[in-house]
């Protein structure tokens, strides 16, 4: 069974976020990355050359399946035609009408389940906004710039290239003993963060659920002083912690003005969890887990707490230890699995869920052809909380993602959150 790309607890988790999305808001585990270029891309050239990239490559004939050990992995059925991605473009006359259009576009994926990967183009002055959106099921967001960085260099040279994708993946079937230790510890870790399941977390409303997206973009300037402050107030590149503080404080006063009070304010954290030779992995899911939590008084000042629980849960390899628990989660069927996670939520599993992609992957200046100004992610947060902050940096210069349910925050409350976070270069 060597030739099997086995699922880690991380990807089955992933299908497990999709069912619950698709169960209560009807949208999947998708996300978006969009491509700020200068110039009019060539749309109809764009789709040929992308279907070409892809065409006979057989990941994107996978699905999900359960080998004879029970053990999922990705089956590709080598008969099946790849389905080829239709590109539609739109003009859009105003600048305030632009993120309006991106979550229609993101709205036409919602059912989507057959494909991994839709592109659409916006075009606005003399730019171009390439939107490509990719299914969580076949790429994190890291791995998803990956794709679309081997794509711009296989279109460049026009030599045929092949993915440096691993499809061959362990079955992670041994070592019981260890998987079921880390089991108790996280566990114990998760019941600490939400003792008698109080959490602040605004409440999911019943009625029709859409993603808004709110982005704050900074430039050259302001991105170093971020990293300025960065450095003084958090310590030496720990600008994950400090970009974190930055959004606890400025979720704390929200809630705080909304009334919500006195319980914990949980925050689970992603980053990139690849290893040292597995940089160029694109496929799949290779994220790190963390989990912070803050009381009340912790939130309004929370650098110090997050430092201590960064340390904590370092030394104690608590990323290591849920990854290798979630392979144990991979025995039960999604539709139960879904169920189990509730059982921790209760309607509340968290506060916000935060992301930290880092420097970009994408190593081009071009795209299509045409000068690369941004990327930046509209990233879809698991509900619950169905509220999330994604940051990435672009070429030195940081692009924070707001990304929301309709019901749960109004325009008052997004301009409350942006203005407290514009402020992160002035202190």
């Amino acid at each position: 069974m060597t030739n099997k790309r086995y699922l880690t607890g991380i990807d089955w988790l992933i299908h497990a976020f999709d069912h619950m999305n698709q169960k209560k808001i009807g949208k999947g585990n998708v996300f978006h990355i969009v491509f700020e270029v200068n110039g009019l891309v060539n749309v109809d050239l764009f789709e040929q050359e992308l279907n070409q990239f892809i065409s006979s490559h057989f990941i994107f004939k996978g699905r999900a399946a359960r080998a004879f050990n029970l053990a999922p992995y990705w089956k590709i059925d080598k008969d099946k035609e790849v389905s080829p991605v239709s590109i539609s473009s739109r003009r859009v006359q105003e600048a305030s009408k632009f993120i309006p259009f991106c979550i229609e576009i993101s709205q036409k994926y919602d059912q989507s389940s057959e494909g991994y990967l839709y592109c659409d183009v916006i075009f606005h002055d003399e730019k171009s906004y390439v939107f490509f959106t990719f299914s969580h099921k076949l790429f994190d967001g890291l791995g998803a710039e990956l794709f679309v960085d081997a794509f711009e260099r296989y279109r460049e040279g026009k030599q045929s290239y092949v993915f440096p994708d691993r499809r061959c993946q362990p079955s992670h079937l041994n070592r019981w003993g260890e998987k079921f230790k880390a089991g108790r510890h996280v566990n114990r870790k998760l019941l600490w963060l939400s003792p008698g399941r109080k959490v602040r977390a605004l409440p999911i409303k019943k009625g029709k659920q859409e993603y808004q997206y709110k982005v704050i973009q900074f430039n050259e300037n302001q991105t170093k002083k971020i990293i300025e402050r960065a450095d003084k107030e958090a310590g030496y590149l720990l600008i994950m912690p400090f970009l974190l503080s930055q959004a606890i404080y400025a979720f704390n006063q929200l809630f705080n003005r909304k009334g919500i009070r006195n319980d914990n304010m949980v925050v689970p954290v992603t980053v990139n969890a690849r290893k040292k030779g597995e940089e160029r992995e694109m496929f799949f899911n290779h994220l790190s887990f963390m989990f912070f939590k803050f009381t009340d008084k912790e939130a309004e000042n929370p650098m110090e707490s997050i430092k201590n629980q960064l340390y904590e849960q370092t030394k104690s390899r608590f990323s290591e230890k849920f990854s290798s628990n979630a392979m144990l989660m991979r025995i039960a069927p999604i539709p139960i699995l879904s169920n189990l996670l509730g059982i921790y939520s209760r309607g509340k599993m968290a506060s916000f869920s935060f992301s930290y992609l880092g420097e970009t992957v994408f190593s081009g200046r071009k795209l299509l052809g045409k000068e690369t100004a941004n990327l930046f992610h509209l990233p879809v947060p698991s509900v619950p909380p169905g509220l999330g902050v994604f940051v990435n940096n672009y070429n030195g210069k940081f692009n924070l993602t707001i990304s929301y349910l309709n019901t749960l925050l109004n325009d008052e409350d997004i301009e409350f959150l942006v203005n407290a976070l514009r402020e992160m270069p002035n202190g």
